[in-house]
């Protein structure tokens, strides 16, 4: 239950890139624990905690390698009467993919490594700054998109989304909802923060409450969406902020400048914010 943003600093020359992250969850689940910096392998990463897994769904790595863990609901192999329940958090991949791979090809080996039958369906967004894949398990086999792990090059705005519900059921109304905003909004970092900030103009409507599910930001009697993380790349620096939401259908979060905006002092001072930088630790490893 998330969706996913990623765009191409308006300013070619920057180098950058902004990806935003609505997370959708269960209201009965703890909530996430501050950014942390970590080295379990190769590279230094940075992410979010979620205390049940002590795993993550969002991060970047000192290889400018950044990642996002969507679940997949609708998957064939949950129809089953008989399948075999997950014995493996998602929230473990990211983590592994963060720490070991510095680059596309190897984040794809990396996940093709795991084995299916032990989690359960999920979709692995990952980017390496001008290129990005997607990868994918319904439970019983793990495959990469595009085919042969050849990146597509992300030169236009991207979406991914999933819901509880079925994936089905809300990614036709979210695709056409980011299509619209891009198209109504020439200013693209705008563009993208509004419509992760926007709610289905019937959902508003005591009788239409139902129709919520479809919104980017939702809200159920079971669940709703519980933060937004911003990560921005520029050059040798990743920048990420992880930000609670209130549980209303209004989000009154103003929008956060692009980082490359910002001093860095700005991001140093919150608990929910942190900046990597990807020269110096690699001169670390």
């Amino acid at each position: 239950m998330c969706t996913l943003t990623a765009i191409v600093h308006p300013d070619r020359a920057a180098r950058g890139i902004r990806i935003l992250f609505n997370r959708d969850e269960q209201r009965a689940r703890a909530t996430s624990l501050p950014l942390q910096v970590t080295r379990a392998g190769t590279y230094h990463a940075l992410y979010p905690v979620d205390p049940p897994s002590g795993g993550t769904w969002i991060g970047v790595n000192s290889a400018g390698l950044s990642g996002a863990l969507l679940n997949m609901t609708g998957a064939a192999r949950f129809v089953d009467a008989d399948c075999v329940m997950p014995i493996r958090s998602r929230g473990e991949i990211l983590p592994h993919i963060l720490s070991t791979a510095g680059t596309l090809s190897e984040a794809a080996h990396e996940a093709q490594q795991f084995d299916a039958t032990s989690l359960a369906p999920f979709r692995l967004w990952l980017c390496d700054g001008q290129h990005h894949l997607t990868i994918a398990s319904d439970g019983r086999k793990v495959k990469v998109f595009p085919p042969h792990a050849t990146p597509g090059r992300l030169d236009r705005p991207f979406m991914l989304t999933s819901s509880g519900l079925g994936d089905a059921l809300v990614t036709p109304h979210r695709t056409a909802a980011f299509k619209s905003t891009l198209r109504h909004t020439p200013d693209v970092v705008l563009a993208q923060w509004q419509f992760h900030a926007s709610i289905d103009p019937l959902a508003a409507h005591p009788r239409q409450l139902l129709l919520n599910h479809q919104s980017v930001l939702m809200s159920r009697n079971d669940a709703r969406t519980v933060s937004r993380t911003i990560i921005d790349v520029f050059g040798e620096h990743a920048f990420m902020r992880c930000m609670p939401l209130s549980d209303s259908l209004a989000d009154s979060l103003e929008l956060i400048p692009l980082a490359a905006e910002q001093p860095a002092a700005a991001l140093d001072a919150s608990r929910m914010a942190a900046r990597l930088d990807f020269s110096r630790l690699s001169r670390a490893r």
